[in-house]
């Protein structure tokens, strides 16, 4: 899908369904001309029909619209409108990567087992990710659990997580077979092949013992059934969260698929996430890494479509600017799934400031809320921060400048609770020197009126502002400010308990006239100690 803006008008075009090719949306500039040219695509890329029949392309869709944004969630509406979309709430868990990276063991996994039900089950937390590392020999084909390292095996560590209220959560990448594993030698032609017909080999792996990587050919029976009971088998040893790595591989189109009528690029990847579903089942929460919105849409709970955030305190900001604008590029897509994002770290080895955006990043977006560090080890500040995050936001916000700005840093978004309306408006800068962001009141789309303006980080009142106002961003941070329309008497103005400042927290809210008293409930779990703000008329 591409969508242009201009001052005179915007133009959407994209393919709606992905069911028979390989959609392509491909944009070029013409210099000569002083033109854009946009071509829908349809590949088949050499698929063999018998004589008589005849292939139909997918659907493709052009809009055209003033605001650009319109056009972006209409896109993402009329695909829903077609393929239903599984609508699974965000999930709340912990991950293994960045805590430990691979020598993950039981006995690791229950000490942060028991953090996380001391302090986040409460609030929604009950997902214990596996990370890369809990199979036998740290390479894909097999499945197996490590007995040294999970010696009661899965059962028995999905039964202490449950004995907890917690769940098991498996990290797994089902078309990725190595050329070591048991599965590629006693079954080599259940992979995607060269045009020659011979296993074609696609990588090293990243991790020791670094072997040869093939690609599994869903088209192929056989290896369809294998994936499909590889999830059955997981499933019944307790697993009820899968993260789906790597699974894009199988969509190179120089990987030739058994099934001659398959789409090479596309069939493949199609019918590994098929059997992925069937074999994990409907109750499953499977979240996707890299996958196109086409082939997600009903299959997938959840899909995140960017590089890893990296470790928190070791980030290459590169590579965070560059998380951070393809999340936002992709807002609109929460029609369809979860817009989930990367697993992330907010260790202590890195600033508080740092830290704040990330998690902004993360909660705002609209994401699963997925932790990854050692919690044993992590200070009381990151506990908190991280208790400010959830639950997640039940939408993601909307980057206000994604269509004017290379960074589309400013990110707007309207929240409600108890019968009162509020906003939010999150800054960030990748900047390492601080920035002024000034912004008229009607950018937000704010009605006509007074309102009163709180940071959520410092807890500072900015002021009160009826048309426009200046705000200060420190370097490599962001900042997170509300929006109150002012009243004529005492009024409720956010907390310092989620970052939504009510949403999550506040049950209700009442001004009594004839006694001229504000009353209210918070609702937070227990032992969490936060603040409540009030604009009180002098």
């Amino acid at each position: 899908m591409a969508t242009l803006a201009s001052k005179n008008g915007s133009v959407c075009i994209g393919f709606l369904t992905g069911k028979t090719n390989r959609p392509i949306i491909s944009v070029n500039y013409l210099h000569e001309s002083d033109e854009v040219r946009v071509d829908g695509i349809a590949r088949f890329n050499g698929i063999k029909l018998s004589p008589k029949n005849c292939v139909e392309t997918d659907l493709l869709i052009l809009q055209v619209d003033k605001n650009p944004f319109t056009l972006l969630e209409s896109y993402a509406s009329l695909i829903a409108e077609i393929d239903p979309p599984r609508k699974t709430k965000p999930t709340i868990g912990w991950c293994s990567w960045y805590a430990i990276r691979m020598p993950i063991s039981h006995e690791f996994t229950m000490a942060n087992a028991q953090v996380v039900a001391d302090r986040f089950r409460d609030l929604g937390m009950d997902i214990m990710l596996l990370d890369h590392g809990w199979q036998t020999g740290d390479i894909c084909g097999d499945w197996d659990e490590d007995e040294k390292d999970y010696p009661k095996g899965l059962e028995g560590l999905a039964k202490d997580l449950n004995d907890l209220g917690l769940k098991l959560g498996i990290w797994i990448a089902p078309t990725e077979v190595s050329g070591t594993s048991k599965i590629f030698n006693e079954h080599p032609n259940w992979v995607l092949k060269d045009q020659n017909g011979n296993p074609q080999e696609t990588w090293k792996w990243y991790w020791v013992p670094n072997p040869p990587q093939y690609q599994m050919d869903a088209t192929n029976p056989d290896a369809y059934k294998y994936i499909v009971d590889t999830f059955r088998r997981l499933t019944k040893k307790g697993a009820v969260y899968y993260k789906i790595d790597f699974i894009a591989g199988c969509a190179g189109e120089n990987l030739y698929p058994e099934d001659p009528k398959a789409v090479r690029g596309w069939t493949p990847l199609q019918k590994a996430m098929q059997a992925v579903r069937e074999g994990a089942g409907e109750d499953a929460y499977v979240r996707y890494c890299q996958t196109p919105p086409l082939l997600s849409i009903g299959l997938a709970d959840g899909v995140f479509a960017t590089s890893d955030t990296l470790d928190a305190g070791a980030t290459t900001w590169n590579v965070l600017r560059e998380v951070f604008r393809m999340s936002s590029a992709q807002y609109y897509l929460h029609e369809l799934y979860v817009h989930d994002a990367c697993d992330l770290s907010i260790r202590a080895h890195a600033g508080t400031e740092e830290c704040r955006l990330r998690v902004m990043m993360l909660a705002l977006s609209g994401s699963s809320i997925m932790f990854s560090d050692d919690l044993t080890k992590l200070p009381e500040e990151r506990i908190i921060m991280m208790q400010q995050s959830i639950p997640p936001f039940p939408k993601p916000a909307r980057p206000i400048n994604l269509f004017t700005s290379e960074m589309p840093d400013i990110w707007h978004i309207k929240c409600s609770s108890a019968g009162i309306e509020w906003d939010l408006l999150a800054l960030f800068n990748f900047d390492e020197n601080q920035r002024q962001i000034n912004l008229s009141l009607k950018e937000l789309g704010l009605l006509d009126g007074e309102y009163i303006i709180r940071e959520f980080w410092t807890e500072q009142f900015v002021g009160i502002s009826s048309e426009s106002a200046s705000f200060l961003v420190p370097g490599l941070s962001g900042r997170l400010f509300s929006f109150w329309r002012l009243q004529d008497r005492p009024q409720y103005v956010g907390t310092n308990l989620h970052l939504s400042q009510g949403q999550a927290e506040l049950i209700d809210i009442s001004w009594d006239e004839n006694a001229k008293k504000l009353s209210g409930t918070f609702l937070r779990a227990k032992g969490i100690k936060g603040k409540a703000y009030f604009n009180i008329l002098r």
